[in-house]
Parts: structure tokens; sequence; C-alpha cells
């Protein structure tokens, strides 16, 4: 695996697994146009984790072509995150589990009345993994707090 950028592969992995923001997903849309979504995941395994309705443009997508982009990165100030590029699987199974490790990561005090309005139409969702071939970090903290 490629990693360029101030971060190593072991600080790029932490930043994956502890922070909580979406990540911004991109691929070709079977049109051609490109397509970009956010979407709750999870780091594991060397694999960033999603999942969306069977339906979406983006498990369209994905299903058309593997490859795709990928950013998790804050949008105010300082400015630091992860970019890169991966393939990804699109795995059609049960999604119940996935959706529920999502919601225990991204959800607060009302997890429990949301995550029941998502697992209600679990069996229209697809898992989505995928496995990253290129880091990019970069970090603009140090010189923005100067």
């Amino acid at each position: 695996m490629k990693v360029n950028g101030p971060m190593p592969l072991a600080e790029v992995e932490r930043y994956l697994k502890k922070t909580v923001l979406p990540v911004r997903l991109a691929a070709a849309s079977p049109t051609g146009w490109p397509l970009v979504v956010s979407l709750w995941y999870l780091y594991e395994n060397q694999s960033l984790i999603c999942a969306t309705k069977r339906s979406s443009r983006i498990a369209e997508s994905l299903i058309k072509s593997e490859r795709c982009g990928f950013e998790i990165a804050r949008e105010t100030a300082p400015y630091f995150g992860i970019r890169g590029q991966g393939v990804a699987t699109v795995k059609q199974d049960n999604a119940i589990p996935t959706l529920e490790r999502l919601a225990e990561r991204y959800l607060s005090h009302d997890r429990e009345q949301f995550q029941r309005w998502l697992l209600k139409s679990s069996k229209d969702e697809i898992v989505i993994h995928i496995r990253p071939i290129a880091f990019h970090s970069w970090d603009y903290r140090k010189r923005m707090a100067a």
C-alpha cells in the first residue's frame, strides 16, 4: 500500500479508527459523471466498511466499476485528514450487523429510535468493503496555529 504525506501508515490507521466523520466516497457513475456521497464508515482489517441502499447510485456505480476515491477530513480549520484510492467490493449479504455497528459509532442519545428506523429497511441495504491501495494525508494544524 502506498502512503504519502506527513502521517505514517500506523498514524493513518489510528486516525481512521478514532475519527467519527463520514467518509466522502467518490466513484464514476454509470453515466460516466463523477459521483461523491457521504457515508458512515468503520475501519477494520485494513478496510473501510460502509452500508447504503442497494438501489443507490453509489452501489450501482461500484458494482459497475470497483475503483473509488475517498476522503475523511474536517470541514473547519485547522485542516487535516486522509484521502486515497481503493478497490470496492459490494456485498449483498445481511447488512444488519454492519448497520448496528455504524449506528453505535455515529449516534448518541437518540440512537435507539434512529437505529430502529434504520434497521426497518435493512433488507434493502448492502455492505461496501473498500480495500485502500493508497493513502495521502495532510496536516496544516501547526501552520495554522502560528
